[in-house]
């Protein structure tokens, strides 16, 4: 009987290394596999991250002005003001930044707004609108071309 125990012990001893092989070997194997689109992957984010995403902003109101980075242009200010270092009252915006258009094309730029809105992208006006009331805008269909192209909006 214990002669037949330990030939069973050993028998798990060998699987249980041979597992362990297969688990080493499957995880080296993926290591391997994994490390070129690794490697891919953090060249395209070094890639895009030439610029840190966002636009620059100036605010102003009345005699304030402010500067910072928007990550989205993408507000509701009805319930407050657009920063709290500024003063209550009309607020005008300037956004400079860069537009990476990576497949050319024919492209149209749309808006909710109410107030007024004009976006130049390399040097073209895209859309300019004004509403009273809130609503959906859209400039022409244009031809855009491939790469970084410099962006205005106000």
């Amino acid at each position: 009987m214990a002669t037949n125990q330990r030939r069973v012990d050993m028998t798990d001893t060998r699987q249980t290394t041979q597992s362990g092989q297969f688990f080493w070997m499957t995880a080296c194997l993926w290591l391997l596999l994994a490390a070129p689109v690794s490697a891919q992957l953090l060249n395209e984010e070094t890639e895009d991250s030439d610029y840190p995403p966002g636009l620059s902003a100036r605010y102003q109101a009345g005699d304030t002005e402010i500067e910072r980075v928007d990550a989205d242009i993408a507000f509701d200010w009805q319930a407050g003001r657009a920063d709290s270092r500024l003063a209550d009252g009309p607020v005008s915006v300037d956004w400079t930044g860069y537009f990476l258009m990576k497949a050319p094309g024919k492209y149209r730029f749309h808006a909710y707004l109410q107030g007024e809105l004009r976006i130049e992208l390399d040097e073209r006006t895209v859309l300019e609108a004004s509403a009273d009331s809130p609503r959906w805008v859209s400039g022409p269909e244009l031809e855009i071309s491939f790469g970084e192209l410099p962006l205005e909006a106000s």
